[in-house]
């Protein structure tokens, strides 16, 4: 669910979730949602119901990905492109492990020790994990095409970052 599921005639899309998640906030949809931070905080906090947890990432109740630690001992391979996208990754992991606990599903086994151990499951889902059109590059011949969908001033920032890192790469593998 995003934040235009908290607007009136959208509130029951999912009238009892069993885990609520929220990630960066910034200003999208502000057409509908609103022109300000404050407006558009409280539009996406609709989604958040008194039955369920909220995880929310950047704070500390999401470990961060690179503390992971895939089933050979190493930090998990993400198939997205983006550093950001780590943190989003990390988020839907800690949701997902919520919602199979929730419904009696095994889940992989954390503690002090273990912050982070990933399952082979999500390990490879991690890997496996494909977003067309987001930090997305498309070689073609001797060209190759950069392609993002980023649609705030933060989100091209973003894109921005990961085109750089990516076109440098590119050139230092070039020679």
């Amino acid at each position: 669910m995003d934040g235009l599921t908290s607007l009136p005639g959208h509130q029951e899309a999912q009238p009892s979730p069993v885990v609520c998640g929220v990630t960066y906030l910034d200003y999208d949809h502000t057409d509908i949602l609103g022109s300000r931070i404050e407006q558009i905080t409280e539009q996406k906090a609709g989604i958040i119901k008194p039955s369920a947890p909220v995880f929310v990432s950047p704070l500390y109740v999401v470990p961060d990905l690179d503390e992971c630690r895939g089933p050979d001992g190493d930090r998990p391979c993400l198939g997205l492109a983006g550093q950001y996208q780590r943190q989003n990754a990390a988020l839907a992991l800690q949701l997902a492990r919520y919602w199979r606990s929730a419904r009696g599903k095994p889940t992989a086994q954390t503690g002090a020790d273990r912050p982070c151990q990933l399952t082979p499951v999500e390990a490879r889902a991690l890997a496996d994990c494909r977003w067309p059109g987001r930090c997305q590059k498309v070689p073609r011949g001797s060209v190759a095409y950069y392609l993002d969908g980023a649609h705030t001033a933060d989100s091209v920032q973003l894109a921005l970052r990961w085109f750089q890192s990516e076109a440098a790469r590119d050139a230092d593998s070039s020679g």
